[in-house]
């Protein structure tokens, strides 16, 4: 990419900005706060301002968005989906772990969401319904990236001293 330039200047407290994503509906950048309070941000670029999207109560991971503009988060061992702005948020899934889970992947293709919870892989339906787990006996799926037209899903598995990415086959 040629002219290269920051777009957006973060105030210092915002020192580990975490998972950028962008809305297509509402034009704007989202990302989490890692080292602060536990929030997601939202940035607009026409003009440039910086927000606090939401609160949460964990840590939190995401954003992803659905093809409606909706915001799908993790907020410690939940998996959240929310308006645009924050509003009406509704938990879809609950890991049994307790310890935080990672960046929800949401298909807004083919309507499903996917996490990495329980030492396995799970998907769901973009209302919480329809959850079956995809792969297990994982470590910790921290990052997972599909490729709907070969039919693969590819993780980062979180394991001491063997972290790996690794694939599979979706059918």
């Amino acid at each position: 990419g040629r002219q290269a330039r920051a777009v957006l200047h973060l105030p210092s407290s915002f020192w580990v900005p975490l998972d950028l994503n962008y809305d297509a509906v509402g034009q704007q950048l989202l990302w989490c706060d890692g080292a602060g309070q536990n929030r997601l941000m939202h940035g607009s670029l026409h003009p440039q301002s910086v927000q606090t999207t939401l609160l949460t109560n964990g840590p939190v991971r995401g954003p992803g968005f659905d093809a409606l503009g909706r915001l799908f988060y993790t907020e410690g061992n939940t998996v959240r989906r929310a308006n645009a702005n924050g509003t009406g948020a509704v938990v879809l899934f609950t890991a049994q772990q307790i310890y935080p889970i990672g960046c929800p992947l949401v298909d807004a293709t083919n309507g499903h969401v996917y996490v990495g919870a329980d030492n396995c892989i799970v998907r769901f339906d973009l209302n919480g319904g329809n959850q079956c787990t995809v792969i297990t006996g994982l470590g910790q799926a921290r990052a997972i990236a599909l490729d709907v037209a070969r039919g693969f899903v590819y993780w980062i598995d979180a394991q001491p001293a063997t972290d790996h990415v690794a694939r599979a086959r979706l059918d």
